[in-house]
C-alpha cells in the first residue's frame, strides 16, 4: 500500500495549495519556515508580513477555501485516486529535487509508475491537428519503449 497522506493536517496542505498567489517555490519557502502548512494558518497577520508575502497572498491564508478543500479529500475517496505531499515516501525523487516541484500532487493510477523511468511532453494548450498527431506518435513510440508519458 502506498504511504499516502489521510492524516488530520493533509487538510492544511490542500488550503495552502489552493490560496491564490502561492506557487511552487512561496508554498515551499512557507513549508521550510514553518515546518508545515498547519503553522501558516495558526500565524498571525504580521508573521505573514514578514514572510514578505503580499496583500493578496495573506488574505487567502486568512481566509482558506475550505470548501474546496473538501472537494479535494471527496476526489481522493475514489478508487485509484492519491493525494501525495512532497513529504511522503512515494513522492518521486527526481521531482523533489526541482527547486519547484510542486508541494502536493493528485495522482489517477498508480502511484509506484510515479518512480519509473518517464517523460513529460509539454506542448501548446491549443495544438493544431497535426501537433495533436505528431504529439500522439511521438508518445505512442515512447511507452513502447517503456517509458512512462507525463
Amino acid at each position: 500500500m502506498p504511504d499516502i497522506s489521510t492524516e488530520e493536517n493533509l487538510k492544511y496542505w490542500l488550503a495552502l495549495l489552493r490560496c491564490q498567489g502561492i506557487g511552487p517555490a512561496t508554498f515551499n519557502a512557507l513549508l521550510h519556515h514553518f515546518a508545515e502548512p498547519e503553522g501558516v494558518f495558526k500565524s498571525s497577520q504580521k508573521q505573514l508580513e514578514n514572510c514578505q508575502l503580499n496583500e493578496k497572498c495573506i488574505k487567502s491564508i486568512l481566509q482558506p477555501d475550505w470548501q474546496g478543500v473538501e472537494m479535494d479529500l471527496e476526489w481522493a475517496v475514489a478508487d485509484h485516486h492519491y493525494i501525495l505531499r512532497s513529504t511522503d515516501r512515494n513522492y518521486p525523487p527526481l521531482l523533489k529535487e526541482c527547486s519547484n516541484a510542486p508541494a502536493v500532487l493528485f495522482v489517477m493510477g498508480s502511484v509506484e509508475a510515479l518512480s519509473e523511468p518517464q517523460i513529460a511532453m509539454i506542448g501548446s494548450r491549443n495544438p493544431s491537428t497535426g501537433g495533436k498527431q505528431t504529439a500522439t506518435e511521438f508518445a505512442r513510440h515512447l511507452s513502447a519503449s517503456g517509458l512512462g508519458i507525463t
